[in-house]
């Protein structure tokens, strides 16, 4: 859309890409295209993505930003990756090894030890559920002192690491 309000020609006539009753999707072919030039290259900038469907920047722009808002586009790290919570029960003589050697793997992006029948904890990242499968049968079956294990995978991210916390401000006549 224009600032006016009116659609740009190449929205004239196509669908808005919200989902509409039934569940129809609404993508029409610059969707598609956008898509498709997303998957050839994920970091190919707007400008040439517009190039190649004849259309302008700020249309792609528009129709990249409606697709992620949608869920249809995400962020490379849910779209190349597939997440994992990992659940290790270790025998304790052998947690710090354990813990230690799995904080090593470059698929571990988190690791902790913790309290209960599982006692070590990971955010693991693989390139795919073949991948996920091999990590586990692999290295962590490899891992010093695992009894048991269990994954769940990663279906919707809903919040970040944490919340920040605002510094502690010095008492009244207090300077540091």
């Amino acid at each position: 859309m224009k600032s006016d309000g009116k659609p740009e020609a190449a929205d004239r006539g196509r669908g808005t890409g919200e989902t509409g009753p039934g569940g129809s999707t609404g993508f029409d072919g610059l969707d598609h295209g956008l898509i498709h030039a997303l998957q050839l290259d994920g970091r190919a900038p707007f400008s040439r993505i517009a190039a190649v469907l004849g259309i302008s920047d700020q249309t792609v722009a528009r129709r990249y930003t409606r697709r992620r808002t949608h869920g249809a586009l995400t962020d490379a790290d849910r779209r190349l990756f597939y997440a994992l919570a990992l659940w290790l029960s270790v025998e304790p003589a052998r947690l710090v090894a354990a813990g230690e050697a799995m904080a090593a793997h470059p698929e571990v992006g988190y690791a902790c030890a913790t309290t209960g029948p599982h006692n070590l904890f990971a955010s693991v990242l693989c390139r795919n559920v073949g991948a996920v499968y091999r990590y586990l049968t692999t290295r962590v079956a490899a891992l010093p002192g695992v009894r048991a294990m269990e994954s769940a995978p990663r279906i919707r991210h809903i919040k970040g690491p944490g919340p920040v916390f605002p510094s502690p401000r010095p008492a009244p006549g207090r300077h540091r």
